[in-house]
């Protein structure tokens, strides 16, 4: 049985930055959006109608029915609900954003020292949260966007100095004209700490892809070292190879031979979840049929397929080259099991090719497949560690 592999740490790595990013990004994003929904209830930039109702059973101070206005009291319940959201995915994104950019900048300086980080790590409060690290990055001042890093870092250090000071002005009581001055000059440039983190970050990501360059060619190295070796040595067998291998045969068969295929056991695994997600590879396989069409009105010519196999999934999947290189979003096939009869995936191949309805039902399960299913179970088991 093969050893099951894992995402090299440079992957690995970046990936666990590029999660810091997305959780920033969208915290930023609703924010974004919590600030438009305050906005449409503003009552200094809506118009209320002033219709009103009457309360029955309810006095003023005038002893008469009391009236409300409806949409007034509609727009105050929804900006304080509006306001409350707001403040909320404000201090979201600002906590985000710090992580994101100090931990950008944590994973650069770990590869300028020569070291392997497999993903960001964080030290943690005594409450278990992750305590942000230093936000510099020595060591590029000859990287082309050297200048660029210094600027947004040093206008993330104003606005987390100026939130420092408006915390300590705020302590004081009773603030004379130049104090109230002050903390109001540091509550307006604090406000701006989310944003200046965020864009920091993504430079930070940009310098830690530039770190990251000699690592990732000293891996294209030993990969392609280990690829001419391969190619004397014969790879060892996959456990889904045995599956496989007949469709191909069921393929041939059937005059649908597919120009290319192949199976691994080193793509990343996009069904994990968890703290794997992103670091775990998967068993898998692709057959690919090339683009013969001539024009758009030939007859005879086919468009180009692909079929993908992913051992953690249910169904074969099936997706169509771009022009412009690559494939479509891959869809599932329901009726295709992922380990149904060879010749029922000739067949929903050809459909496929041909541009013809799929075959009636589902496909039958394929009762070989039963030893290569526990097989790719027990290669699914074994425990994995990120690589140095």
């Amino acid at each position: 049985m093969s050893e099951k592999k894992t995402v090299h740490w440079t992957e690995s790595l970046a990936d666990s930055v590029y999660g810091l990013f997305e959780a920033a990004n969208e915290y930023r994003t609703a924010h974004r959006a919590a600030q438009l929904q305050v906005a449409t209830v503003d009552h200094v930039r809506r118009m209320t109608y002033e219709g009103r109702i009457a309360l029955e059973g309810r006095t003023n101070a005038w002893g008469r029915t009391a009236t409300t206005c409806p949409h007034g009291q509609a727009l105050s319940i929804l900006s304080r609900l509006y306001g409350t959201v707001e403040a909320e995915t404000q201090g979201r994104y600002e906590e985000a954003a710090l992580l994101y950019a100090s931990g950008a900048a944590w994973a650069a300086r770990a590869v300028l020292r020569g070291e392997q980080p497999p993903l960001v790590a964080f030290q943690t409060t005594d409450r278990g949260e992750p305590a942000l690290p230093a936000l510099d990055i020595p060591g590029l001042e000859t990287w082309v966007d050297g200048p660029a890093l210094d600027a947004a870092y040093d206008a993330l250090v104003r606005c987390t100095e100026a939130s420092v000071r408006a915390e300590e002005l705020g302590d004081r009581e009773p603030l004379n004209d130049r104090e109230s001055a002050e903390i109001h000059r540091a509550h307006t440039e604090a406000a701006g700490t989310a944003d200046a983190a965020f864009a920091y970050g993504l430079i930070a990501q940009r310098a830690l892809a530039c770190a990251l360059i000699e690592p990732r060619r000293t891996r294209e190295s030993e990969l392609a070292q280990a690829h001419a070796a391969a190619q004397i040595t014969p790879a060892p067998a996959l456990p889904h190879d045995p599956y496989i291998t007949a469709v191909i045969e069921a393929l041939a068969a059937a005059g649908l031979e597919p120009d290319s295929w192949w199976t691994s056991d080193a793509e990343t695994d996009p069904y994990a979840t968890g703290d794997d997600a992103g670091c775990t590879t998967m068993l898998n396989a692709v057959l690919s049929w090339d683009d013969n069409r001539v024009d758009e009105d030939d007859e005879t010519g086919r468009d180009g397929l692909f079929l993908f196999w992913d051992h953690p999934a249910e169904q074969w999947q099936y997706a169509r080259p771009r022009s412009e290189g690559g494939n479509t979003e891959p869809e599932f096939l329901p009726r295709l099991g992922l380990y149904s009869d060879p010749d029922a995936v000739a067949r929903t191949a050809r459909a496929l090719l041909d541009g013809q309805p799929f075959p009636d039902g589902h496909a039958p399960y394929w009762h070989p497949a039963d030893t290569v299913r526990a097989a790719v179970t027990a290669w699914a088991e074994q425990p994995s560690e990120p690589s140095a």
